[in-house]
């Protein structure tokens, strides 16, 4: 039962075999997308649903890593892909799905989650050892969702 458990979380933070392919975490950002629109649309029919949805998956994402990290010793961190749609579902959050937006959003993402460990390094002196491994895995994530965003409401709001 353990074993079974092990293997379903396993499959969930690694979207199945995409954790294990070259480029699994653009790929992953892209399974966002459809997704996006979902819970979009949820959030204009129902929002309190809406609410709860977004709670349980990020409740669900942050236990399935966590709990990966400490059971699965031997798995990369570049096969967590799932962490790749929590930060675009960050990127997108409360803005408008446009072609433009999901353009300029999914490259401004992988070009902060890239730069993310040097600006981290330089700007706050941080290493490994200061942060337990989940926080260290969603970090640049969360950052990068955070600041295109933010960038995307400058613009929105620069341009209205």
């Amino acid at each position: 039962m353990k074993y079974q458990f092990n293997e379903i979380v396993l499959a969930y933070i690694t979207l199945g075999s995409l954790g294990t392919t070259p480029f699994g975490g653009i790929v992953a950002s892209l399974i966002a997308i459809p997704l996006l629109s979902i819970l979009k649309f949820l959030y204009w029919i129902n929002f309190p649903l809406f609410l709860f949805f977004m709670g349980i998956f990020t409740l669900v994402t942050l236990i399935a890593i966590h709990l990966s990290l400490r059971t699965v010793s031997s798995l990369p961190a570049h096969a967590i892909v799932i962490d790749y749609v929590f930060g675009m579902l960050i990127t997108f959050a409360g803005i408008p799905l446009h072609a433009k937006f999901f353009i300029l959003g999914f490259i401004g993402f992988h070009a902060l989650v890239f730069l993310a460990p040097y600006l981290f390094k330089s700007t706050c002196n941080l290493n490994k050892v200061m942060f337990p491994n989940l926080l260290n895995l969603l970090l640049p994530k969360i950052a990068a969702g955070l600041t295109m965003n933010l960038l995307f409401r400058i613009i929105m709001w620069a341009t209205s």
